[in-house]
């Protein structure tokens, strides 16, 4: 059994019963409902139930995340991944929240994902923010994700300089915790 529901966003969705979906984009910016009674659930419920039913099943590889998206998402999706690839080789590319997700050190980098008219990179922390302010002015940037449109081309360069930068933060994030602290 499934139900229909029309949320707030007007957005028409098919939930299975008896399984919490979360559904938009970004971090704050989601819709949770309890498929068996369509009632919409607090966010720290509803993450904590959504992270319990995601299994590494449910999207095994980068491979099978990208196929399953529309046509036009593919090749955008395709060209992301070869940027970060190519700007961070020794990232580890795992799925991460149902979502393609690069690792380095052990640390979550980078995250995209593909969405019906743009793909978004994540996270965009404080400081990616500013130092790309120019290079982002062209495109939506929310708190903690940058919004590619489908309908431009992928901007290969910006998203190598992004990886980059990021896996730098997160070097240096390793650093100051394997520095002992002074007394």
């Amino acid at each position: 059994m499934t139900w229909a529901m029309t949320p707030p966003s007007s957005l028409a969705l098919e939930i299975p019963a008896g399984r919490p979906s979360v559904y938009g984009d970004g971090a704050l910016n989601f819709l949770v409902i309890l498929a068996s009674t369509g009632q919409e659930l607090g966010a720290a419920v509803a993450l904590r139930m959504a992270k319990e039913n995601v299994t590494k099943t449910d999207i095994p590889s980068v491979d099978q995340y990208i196929a399953s998206q529309p046509e036009a998402a593919q090749r955008a999706l395709e060209r992301v991944r070869s940027a970060i690839r190519k700007a961070v080789p020794g990232a580890e590319e795992v799925i991460s929240y149902k979502i393609p997700a690069y690792k380095l050190h052990g640390r979550p980098m980078l995250y995209f994902a593909g969405w019906k008219s743009h793909y978004s990179l994540y996270p965009a922390t404080s400081r990616v923010v500013a130092a790309f302010k120019v290079d982002l002015a062209p495109y939506e940037v929310r708190t903690g994700t940058i919004r590619f449109p489908l309908s431009r081309s992928v901007p290969v360069k910006l998203i190598e300089r992004i990886a980059k930068f990021r896996a730098k933060e997160v070097a240096e994030r390793e650093n100051a915790k394997a520095v002992p602290k002074k007394r």
